[in-house]
């Protein structure tokens, strides 16, 4: 009789063991695929991350282009007064030469 209760006892505990190893194995399952949906997740903010670093260096880019036009614009004028003075005088002198 006591052969019986624990060959009963060790198919009892078989049983628990394998369910207990089952609901393990679901748990891993499913820590696998949240794991796998973080990664995703990370890669498409970096990827993003990326896009915005690549705009924010163009934007940065374009601002100097606009800063040097604007500004060394300023710098490379000329009075226009004076150059019709000059030329002026030299449509005179070429007038007398006429």
């Amino acid at each position: 009789m006591r052969i019986v209760r624990d060959e009963t006892r060790a198919i009892d505990d078989a049983k628990a063991t394998r369910a207990r190893v089952l609901e393990l194995e679901a748990v891993l399952a499913a820590e696998r695929a949240a794991l796998v949906a973080e990664r995703q997740r990370a890669a498409d903010i970096e990827a993003k991350h990326d896009r915005l670093h690549e705009a924010f260096r163009q934007l940065q880019f374009e601002l100097e282009l606009l800063k040097r036009r604007l500004f060394h614009a300023k710098a490379e004028r000329i009075d226009t007064a004076q150059l019709e003075l000059e030329f002026s005088a030299r449509l005179a002198a070429l007038d007398t030469r006429r």
